[in-house]
């Protein structure tokens, strides 16, 4: 069974009470996105069954947080790292990033890697949409320019050779594509497996090939429009929560709770 974290990005800095519907936006792209595998894996008996969790980066108050007795809580991506750490293997991180918050996104896919250096990290969302471009009819992606991402990937590789800071960027709608990318990598004959064998099918994906260095940018973008009629759609309301860490009395995160 695989626990599959899905990341909004932010600042760290207080904002209004996401518990609150009525008083600020809930994420809802990874509501989407966690709504439409959960209707997958209730499908699933229970013993394999993936778990399907979101995490907002942000501070929440201790009296925003029903039945809560602790502290603040600033979900950092430090704090996320800890979260992770609680997760048995495999773990699969699903990282919404705009482009404001690029760094960000690539800060806690850093973190996570450093944490759980098996860990498999996608990143989606608008910057990712964007970044992909058609020079001479050639698909390409400016992904890969940047100076941040290839300092973290190189200090990532000196501790563990082989090892990418970011699996694959999705461009486009992703409900489709991650279900696809889960199933690809809790398949255990694909265990051990680099992500050029196993992602050359997948379509919005973009990858960097751990051979040859090179970007492999898939542009056959899957669009919800186009399920075929009789498909059972989701409902994105069926999972709208997130989840918050615990502490101990030694201030270790101890377990992690949805609310």
């Amino acid at each position: 069974m695989a626990n599959i974290v899905l990341i909004e990005t932010g600042e760290d800095k207080a904002r209004p009470n996401p518990i609150n519907r009525g008083n600020a936006a809930p994420p809802f792209a990874l509501e989407n996105l966690a709504g439409y595998l959960k209707t997958f894996e209730d499908a699933k008996p229970d013993e394999q069954r993936n778990s399907v969790r979101i995490i907002v980066q942000e501070q929440l108050k201790k009296e925003e947080i029903p039945n809560y007795d602790g502290e603040d809580i600033r979900i950092s991506s430090e704090v996320i790292s800890e979260m992770i750490q609680t997760m048995e293997d495999p773990v699969i991180v699903g990282i919404r990033a705009v482009s404001p918050l690029f760094i960000d996104a690539l800060d806690v896919a850093r973190k996570v890697k450093e944490a759980r250096p098996g860990a498999k990290v996608v990143i989606g969302g608008y910057h990712a949409s964007s970044a992909v471009e058609l020079e001479e009819g050639t698909f390409t992606t400016l992904l890969y320019k940047s100076r941040k991402y290839n300092q973290w990937e190189n200090d990532l590789k000196a501790k563990h050779p082989g090892i990418q800071l970011v699996d694959c960027f999705v461009a486009g709608e992703g409900e489709q594509v991650l279900k696809e990318l889960v199933d690809i990598w809790t398949e255990p004959e694909n265990i051990g497996k680099t992500n050029s064998e196993v992602l050359s099918d997948v379509p919005g994906v973009t990858f960097r090939d751990i051979d040859t260095n090179k970007e492999v940018v898939n542009p056959d973008l899957f669009r919800l429009g186009e399920i075929k009629e009789g498909r059972k759609f989701y409902d994105a309301s069926i999972y709208r929560k997130i989840t918050i860490p615990i502490r101990d009395k030694e201030g270790k995160v101890a377990s992690l709770r949805e609310i």
